[in-house]
Protein backbone atom coordinates (compact mmCIF):
# COMPACT_ATOMS: atom_id res chain seq x y z
CA UNK A 1 0.00 0.00 0.00
CA UNK A 2 2.67 2.53 0.98
CA UNK A 3 4.62 1.82 -2.21
CA UNK A 4 1.75 3.10 -4.38
CA UNK A 5 0.95 6.31 -2.49
CA UNK A 6 2.54 8.59 -5.11
CA UNK A 7 0.68 6.76 -7.89
CA UNK A 8 -2.57 7.41 -6.03
CA UNK A 9 -1.75 11.10 -5.55
CA UNK A 10 -0.97 11.41 -9.27
CA UNK A 11 -4.20 9.63 -10.17
CA UNK A 12 -6.33 11.98 -8.04
CA UNK A 13 -4.67 15.00 -9.66
CA UNK A 14 -5.35 13.54 -13.10
CA UNK A 15 -8.99 12.91 -12.16
CA UNK A 16 -9.48 16.54 -11.09
CA UNK A 17 -7.81 17.79 -14.30
CA UNK A 18 -10.06 15.52 -16.37
CA UNK A 19 -13.18 17.29 -15.13
CA UNK A 20 -11.64 20.76 -15.06
CA UNK A 21 -10.75 20.35 -18.75
CA UNK A 22 -14.15 18.97 -19.78
CA UNK A 23 -13.05 15.38 -20.35
CA UNK A 24 -9.87 16.07 -22.32
CA UNK A 25 -8.18 12.72 -22.90
CA UNK A 26 -4.78 12.68 -21.16
CA UNK A 27 -2.40 9.91 -20.18
CA UNK A 28 -2.66 9.20 -16.46
CA UNK A 29 1.08 8.74 -15.91
CA UNK A 30 2.50 11.58 -18.01
CA UNK A 31 -0.52 13.91 -18.21
CA UNK A 32 0.16 14.28 -21.95
CA UNK A 33 -2.75 14.53 -24.39
CA UNK A 34 -3.41 11.04 -25.72
CA UNK A 35 -5.14 9.25 -28.57
CA UNK A 36 -8.56 7.57 -28.45
CA UNK A 37 -6.86 4.15 -28.81
CA UNK A 38 -4.58 4.79 -25.81
CA UNK A 39 -7.53 6.27 -23.87
CA UNK A 40 -9.54 3.09 -24.40
CA UNK A 41 -6.60 1.07 -23.10
CA UNK A 42 -6.30 3.32 -20.03
CA UNK A 43 -10.00 2.91 -19.28
CA UNK A 44 -9.56 -0.90 -19.23
CA UNK A 45 -6.48 -1.23 -17.00
CA UNK A 46 -7.27 -4.80 -15.97
CA UNK A 47 -6.55 -5.93 -19.52
CA UNK A 48 -3.08 -4.34 -19.75
CA UNK A 49 0.09 -4.17 -17.70
CA UNK A 50 1.65 -0.83 -16.74
CA UNK A 51 4.32 -1.47 -19.36
CA UNK A 52 1.73 -2.04 -22.08
CA UNK A 53 0.06 1.28 -21.21
CA UNK A 54 3.32 3.23 -21.58
CA UNK A 55 2.67 6.46 -23.51
CA UNK A 56 5.86 6.20 -25.55
CA UNK A 57 5.06 2.63 -26.54
CA UNK A 58 1.42 3.14 -27.52
CA UNK A 59 1.38 6.72 -28.82
CA UNK A 60 5.04 7.56 -29.41
CA UNK A 61 6.99 10.27 -27.63
CA UNK A 62 7.43 12.34 -30.81
CA UNK A 63 3.84 12.01 -32.02
CA UNK A 64 1.80 15.21 -32.23
CA UNK A 65 -1.63 14.37 -30.85
CA UNK A 66 -4.75 16.33 -31.74
CA UNK A 67 -6.73 17.06 -28.54
CA UNK A 68 -9.91 15.02 -28.23
CA UNK A 69 -12.49 14.52 -25.53
CA UNK A 70 -13.95 11.48 -23.83
CA UNK A 71 -16.97 10.41 -25.93
CA UNK A 72 -18.81 9.45 -22.74
CA UNK A 73 -19.04 13.16 -21.87
CA UNK A 74 -21.62 13.56 -24.67
CA UNK A 75 -23.88 11.13 -22.79
CA UNK A 76 -23.97 13.32 -19.67
CA UNK A 77 -26.49 16.18 -19.58
CA UNK A 78 -23.94 18.92 -18.80
CA UNK A 79 -20.93 17.05 -20.16
CA UNK A 80 -17.79 16.35 -18.14
CA UNK A 81 -17.42 19.64 -16.35
CA UNK A 82 -16.69 20.61 -12.80
CA UNK A 83 -19.77 21.72 -10.88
Amino acid sequence: RDERIFDEINWYGWFIDYYMEGGLMRDISTNRITTPKHWDMLMNPNHYTVGQLNYGLVVGDDTVVEPSYDPNCALITNGCTAV
